[in-house]
């Protein structure tokens, strides 16, 4: 009987900093189309100044993290504290809680 050979996992061919990056893409075109979709300023030109500044203020934040100046952890405790908002809650309640 001839043995299969075990398939490789896909992921295994994928650079960790890829899987971080395309999650960052992933990441980015979500929020950028969420602040145009819920804008509700009508000027085009002021839509796009605002989604700017945004993503300005984006750019530093994940430039920390690129640095090493900030970590995952505290950057989703600067989050929650400035805002209220609980990233880990957020995204647990999009993929029911569980670790991938």
């Amino acid at each position: 009987m001839k043995r299969l050979k075990k398939k490789k996992n896909p992921m295994n061919k994928v650079d960790v900093n890829q899987i971080i990056r395309m999650t960052n893409y992933l990441n980015i075109s979500c929020l950028i189309t969420a602040l145009w979709e819920t804008s509700v300023l009508e000027d085009k030109e002021l839509k796009s100044d605002y989604v700017s500044d945004v993503l300005t203020a984006y750019k530093i934040y994940l430039s920390e993290a690129a640095d090493h100046r900030q970590t995952v952890a505290g950057a989703i405790e600067a989050c929650e504290y400035l805002t209220g908002f609980d990233p880990i809650a957020i995204i647990d309640e999009v993929f029911g809680g569980e670790l991938i």
